[in-house]
């Protein structure tokens, strides 16, 4: 069926809009871009070098909506550029994920460009595809000698439902680079099976505070009860906020022996140790806590905001413990 000639002449009169804007494309402009047609897609690609920026930006947008393959190689043309802004190569990268296995084929092949920060984008965009080809591409980018490839990859690989991840992950926690470590033990966080447990267990001595932090909140994703143990000890770690990690995973577990090392924590000097450890307490349900977080209730002044107090959360912690026994 030809194209009506009308809904032809409304995309040409917006033409002199789109090359004479400074900002981006209004909705008027936007909704009738998203009636163009195959037809029509070469001269929206035409106009991605000459335009502003912001309208480059939606103009990506726009023929990313079209699925048409045409538009893979100026998609890859803005990626690959080190002239262009940054944003406009993390929308390209992004861009190729509309277009089903072109686009996947595309971002294979880009994962062994020469430009890491191209690898690094791709990285990021694979994570949109459900494919084995992509946890293979994966594996190798935690392979990659860019640190930054290697720690987006890490990142990427925790959404990948595959038997390979989980290993290849552990291996990559003796990575060099604090930043790789640091979101290897994240993804780990995200995999939530024991295996994963078990090397994030080994982080929690980590010599960076931030990675030890973030090994303490992927272990409440894991389900695993042993981590009990080595989070208690946790609860004596010399920076604030890995203590505070370690009792909030305390409340997602809710081990029995975790009740008397977290009333001890009631008295951390850190006012947000404290109100973990009232919050773990109320999860953990044991009523040889009430007395304690009584005390708290009388005398901690202490709050993280105006919102948030440690009584207050003593307070919530009683009520759900005797909430609990008051059902049984």
């Amino acid at each position: 069926m030809e194209k009506d000639s009308k809904e032809t002449s409304s995309v040409q009169a917006i033409l002199p809009l789109i090359k004479s804007s400074t900002t981006n494309l209004s909705d008027v402009v936007l909704k009738t871009l998203a009636g163009i047609d195959v037809t029509e897609v070469p001269t929206i690609i035409q106009l991605l070098e000459n335009v502003h920026p912001k309208v480059c930006h939606d103009l990506i947008n726009v023929l990313a909506w079209t699925g048409d393959s045409q538009v893979i190689n100026p998609l890859i043309d803005i990626l690959t550029s080190q002239s262009k802004q940054a944003e406009l190569r993390d929308k390209a990268a992004f861009a190729l994920s509309s277009f089903g296995e072109n686009g996947l084929l595309a971002c294979l092949s880009l994962m062994t460009h020469e430009d890491e920060e191209v690898r690094f984008r791709v990285a990021q965009t694979l994570a949109n595809f459900v494919d084995e080809r992509v946890v293979t591409a994966l594996l190798l980018g935690l392979k990659d000698f860019s640190w930054k490839v290697r720690a987006c990859s890490a990142t990427s690989l925790s959404r990948m439902n595959d038997s390979r991840t989980v290993e290849a992950l552990i291996q990559a926690l003796a990575d060099q680079q604090e930043v790789v470590r640091l979101k290897v033990t994240e993804a780990l966080g995200k995999c939530g099976n024991i295996k994963a447990s078990e090397a994030l267990l080994k982080v929690l001595k980590d010599e960076n505070v931030w990675i030890r932090y973030h090994a303490a909140i992927a272990l409440s994703k894991c389900g695993d009860k042993q981590a009990a143990t080595a989070l208690i000890e946790v609860l004596n770690d010399e920076d604030i906020y890995v203590r505070g990690a370690a009792a909030q995973t305390l409340a997602t577990i809710g081990d029995e022996n975790a009740i008397e090392p977290l009333i001890q924590a009631l008295y951390d000097k850190d006012v947000n140790v404290r109100r973990y450890a009232a919050f773990a307490l109320g999860r953990c349900g044991n009523e040889q806590a009430i007395a304690a977080l009584e005390s708290v209730i009388q005398s901690d002044s202490g709050k993280v905001s105006h919102n948030y107090s440690v009584k207050n959360t003593a307070i919530e912690a009683v009520a759900r413990i005797r909430q609990k026994h008051s059902r049984l």
